[in-house]
């Protein structure tokens, strides 16, 4: 993707996205934070397990349940998803505040 369709998409789709499905990535959040809770990070892919995307969803959105600050990109997994036929996906955990010392919940 070009670094001005990456603007769009990140500009003008995601927060479309965000409007639309809001609660779901509330939820898929939620089940992300406790997915870290649990293993000490996350990918996409559990999270679709524990909270399915809403049904015509873009995969490409995906990657909002991870934006906001809240959590930090810690490396990449191979997809265990058919349909991604073995692309890295990113692996992350939550954003420790340098204030607090702890994770943002």
């Amino acid at each position: 993707m070009s670094d001005d369709a990456r603007a769009i998409f990140d500009d003008q789709v995601l927060p479309r996205f965000e409007t639309r499905h809001g609660g779901w990535i509330t939820h898929a959040r939620a089940c992300a934070r406790a997915i870290v809770a649990e293993k000490g990070q996350a990918t996409i892919d559990e999270v679709r397990e524990l909270c399915p995307p809403p049904d015509g969803a873009d995969p490409r959105i995906m990657g909002t349940v991870f934006q906001k600050g809240e959590f930090v990109r810690v490396g990449f997994a191979v997809s265990a998803r058919r349909s991604c036929h073995g692309r890295m996906i990113g692996v992350f955990r939550l954003r420790v505040s340098a204030r607090a010392g702890k994770e943002n919940a």
